[in-house]
């Protein structure tokens, strides 16, 4: 995979979401420090996914004095498939792009929100596959920064395996 980014440079590429067989924020980015996955968190999610509903969740991003967010987000069922749709609940901050199947939520230039301290937040909608499709996971990356004080760069792996309901 190629680690160009997208204009402005504050967008992920599409494919690095942290997924079996994605790369992840650090294919491409320096990195001083990787971040606990408890900085994270995707609100709006049931303890297990019901088939064809729809859920409005929040990725929530939060690390004490960083002002710089990038994020890539995807859902997949157990074989790395594309498992439901996922849409963007403002496009001025985040959309959503595909790349050999897999959709990729992720943020917009306006939704890196620079100099913001030290938190961010991307809603979406997330629509669950047709039943039988067993447990989903939601594999996301973030790259975080400072640019003050000699720039701050850190990275954030996490993954969220729901069940489905019986």
């Amino acid at each position: 995979m190629c680690c160009a980014p997208l204009p402005g440079a504050l967008i992920p590429q599409s494919g690095y979401s942290g997924r079996p067989g994605d790369g992840t924020c650090r294919d491409c980015h320096p990195v001083k420090s990787l971040v606990a996955q408890d900085s994270s968190v995707v609100l709006g999610l049931p303890e297990a996914w019901q088939p064809e509903t729809t859920y409005q969740c929040t990725l929530v991003i939060r690390y004490q004095g960083l002002s710089e967010w990038t994020f890539e987000l995807t859902i997949v069922d157990s074989c790395s498939r594309q498992a439901g749709w996922v849409q963007s609940a403002d496009e001025r901050l985040s959309s959503v792009d595909t790349l050999d199947g897999i959709l990729y939520f992720k943020n917009s230039l306006k939704g890196a929100f620079l100099g913001q301290p030290d938190s961010a937040r991307w809603a979406f909608s997330y629509t669950t596959p047709s039943a039988g499709r067993g447990p989903i996971s939601l594999y996301w990356c973030a790259y975080m920064k400072n640019r003050k004080d000699g720039g701050r760069y850190y990275l954030l792996e996490n993954c969220l395996t729901l069940p489905e309901a019986e």
